[in-house]
């Protein structure tokens, strides 16, 4: 269910895309090069986040999350650009258990970094942010003073629906609900961010 509806909101997002693009295109066809405007811009966000199993309604791990980005906006309605953010999945401590081998304290924790290429579209003043890339997702054990660690790569998908305010040429202001999904290992989380984004380069 989860890959049926994954696949249907990227074709919905590709098609959208295709939607907005040919106007888009045509509209800065007619504009002169003078008008033209290129910037690169960093985005840098943060906000709650909870962890969403995709088996059930299960909902825990009350984290924060922060997310950077690099992104290249042209003078239309798509923008291009880089991703990353910091993932709290799971984390799970407990004291003084007991079993046959004595008693110690437990803790356990998942973590993940993905790497995302972004695209997002400008619709009126809504951003829609979609985007697919790769999580390295660590975990950790410790007990009986013995710590276990181990990382892999899975593929990790994004999306987000947000809203930006101007404040100057070069500054802006806003707030974005986010998905990050690894079906893989059954891991989603979703917020709500706010973020501040600056045009580094602007011609």
């Amino acid at each position: 269910m989860n890959f049926i509806f994954r696949n249907s909101f990227l074709a919905l997002f590709l098609f959208v895309l295709f939607l907005v693009e040919k106007p888009a295109t045509a509209q800065n066809q007619t504009m002169s090069t003078t008008d033209s405007t290129f910037a690169i811009a960093v985005e840098v966000s943060a906000g709650p986040s909870v962890r969403i199993h995709s088996t059930g309604n299960t909902v825990d791990n009350f984290s924060f999350t922060p997310v950077l980005r690099i992104l290249w906006e042209p003078n239309h309605l798509l923008d291009l650009g880089l991703g990353t953010a910091f993932l709290n999945l799971e984390k799970e401590e407990k004291k003084n258990i007991s079993n046959e081998f004595g008693t110690t304290d437990f803790h356990a924790g998942l973590t993940g970094i993905p790497i995302i290429f972004i695209s997002r579209m400008h619709l009126w003043k809504v951003e829609l942010s979609g985007g697919i890339g790769a999580s390295r997702v660590h975990s950790n054990l410790t007990a009986f003073g013995n710590t276990v660690d181990a990382s892999q790569w899975y593929q990790c998908y994004y999306f987000a629906l947000g809203y930006e305010h101007i404040l100057t040429g070069k500054m802006g202001i806003g707030t974005e609900f986010f998905s990050f999904s690894m079906p893989k290992i059954d891991q989603q989380k979703i917020g709500i961010m706010f973020k501040f984004s600056y045009d580094l380069y602007r011609w």
